[in-house]
């Protein structure tokens, strides 16, 4: 019969096809039914097609023909099923645009797909989930256990790592590993810290810093006071530069007087 295909064993008619025009076509990743658009540097993902008649069902791998190619990475072509693809080193994110074309065995039907990929450098970064081993009720001077979940979460090995817990008050804290190899950190590996701690009384370092806030505020009134005075005195010896600019030494005159009993009655000598 003219103008007809086989998928698996079914026949589809010619016209269909033509209305149909192209095969339902979508790509994914290998190892699961998500679709993906971003990707690592220098990560590898494998990556296949789901392919559909024009009627909705499945075909099958065998009754497809692919051809992969991507503008950057490795490799830039393939025709396996599964395209082993890894994304380029990249020091800033790129555009990459994956193409499928898929045709039958029997060159009746070609459909194409293309997907656009970014490609983002790699990240170092760190996540740290805090929590605390304790038997209700706390109280002053009971024992507790801090515990410190630390995961590298992004995509660099990570050295030298050090954890520091400082306390708002009271005495500080400084975990130890109990579990990790205190070496590198991957990314995705989780070390676990442990730190017993010793619940402190509050009111000693409310007392401190009640006396502390005491000190400071008689430190401000002391400086207020001194500025105040320090101005009361610039007045004043602005008010002695004036009289001596306005002192005339050539018109002074030194007046002496003396009072003198006679008779009881008082006279004035001037000299």
């Amino acid at each position: 019969m003219a103008g007809r295909l086989r998928y698996a064993g079914k026949l589809i008619s010619g016209a269909l096809l033509i209305l149909s025009a192209l095969l339902m076509l979508s790509i994914f990743l290998a190892s699961s039914s998500l679709a993906f658009d971003e990707v690592v540097s220098g990560e590898s993902c494998s990556l296949a097609p789901k392919s559909l008649s024009p009627t909705g069902e499945p075909i099958p791998q065998g009754s497809l023909i692919v051809l992969w190619e991507a503008s950057h990475g490795e490799p830039l072509s393939s025709q396996d099923w599964v395209f082993n693809w890894t994304a380029p080193e990249v020091d800033s994110p790129l555009k990459v645009t994956i193409t499928l074309l898929a045709t039958t065995v029997e060159g009746g039907c070609i459909s194409e797909k293309e997907i656009e990929v970014t490609v983002r450098p790699k990240i170092a970064k760190i996540s740290i989930e805090k929590g605390c081993i304790f038997s209700p009720p706390v109280m002053v001077g009971h024992n507790v256990t801090y515990t410190y979940n630390v995961t590298n979460t992004g995509d660099l090995p990570l050295g030298n790592v050090v954890l520091e817990d400082v306390q708002d008050w009271g005495t500080g804290c400084q975990p130890a590993l109990v579990s990790g190899d205190g070496g590198i950190l991957d990314p995705g590996e989780t070390w676990i810290y442990h730190c017993p701690y010793t619940i402190p009384d509050p009111y000693d370092y409310i007392r401190l810093r009640t006396m502390g806030e005491r000190s400071t505020r008689m430190m401000l009134e002391l400086t207020q006071r001194m500025l105040e005075m320090r101005g009361r005195l610039q007045i004043k010896l602005e008010n002695l530069r004036g009289l001596y600019r306005r002192f005339d030494s050539t018109k002074a005159v030194l007046s002496v007087e003396h009072e003198v009993r006679e008779r009881d009655r008082f006279h004035c000598l001037s000299l």
